[in-house]
């Protein structure tokens, strides 16, 4: 009989499973546990979260605009959807900061592939990649699409020290800090189709 691996400890063997391996004693942790099925969401009867962030700073609305131009159109239909995931993000900053630089390091893919764009399947599934690379819950495959992935989410091209940010960053007649791209990059895409 083939020794079990106790899902509490993580050891083979030392704890006790019954047969059809869905409960048992941990004797390391001296706990009991039970694997239940969890309980799935019904798709229609889903409803997006609140909005916690009512107002919107020039800044923010600038790097919002800009990441649906170059990635966010693969992602939502429209940029006010794309918005207003933003705005129900307990930490809106941290995911407008990250999709402004997975912006960046997909320009930075398609550079240094010299791949154009292609359609937006295979366009969403390069971001899905970028995504998954920006979470860093486990390394990306092997195949050379994804190590390069890799390299543009490390190293993106036009991203300094501070996040890029700064680089474009100005102020206008009100007196808001407000960001603009790179000039080179400011009709990217249109280069690239």
């Amino acid at each position: 009989m083939m020794k079990q691996l106790c899902p509490i400890c993580r050891k083979t063997g030392t704890c006790r499973q019954a047969p059809n391996g869905k409960s048992g004693y941990c004797k390391t942790h001296k706990k009991c546990w039970k694997l239940e099925r969890v309980p799935t969401a019904e798709p229609a009867k889903m409803q997006p979260g609140p909005i916690y962030h009512k107002d919107l700073i020039p800044f923010e609305e600038d790097l919002m605009r800009w990441s649906y131009r170059i990635v966010g159109h693969y992602v939502q239909d429209t940029l006010e959807q794309w918005e207003l995931g933003f705005m129900r993000d307990l930490d809106m900053q941290s995911e407008v900061a990250c999709w402004h630089r997975l912006a960046f390091a997909f320009i930075t893919w398609h550079r240094r592939t010299g791949t154009p764009l292609r359609d937006d399947a295979t366009e969403e599934k390069l971001v899905a990649k970028f995504v998954f690379a920006g979470t860093e819950r486990a390394p990306l495959s092997a195949d050379e699409e994804s190590k390069m992935v890799r390299q543009c989410w490390d190293t993106p091209d036009d991203w300094g020290e501070d996040g890029c940010l700064q680089s474009g960053v100005w102020t206008d007649e009100k007196g808001h800090k407000r960001w603009a791209p790179p000039e080179h990059l400011k009709d990217w895409s249109a280069e690239w189709n």
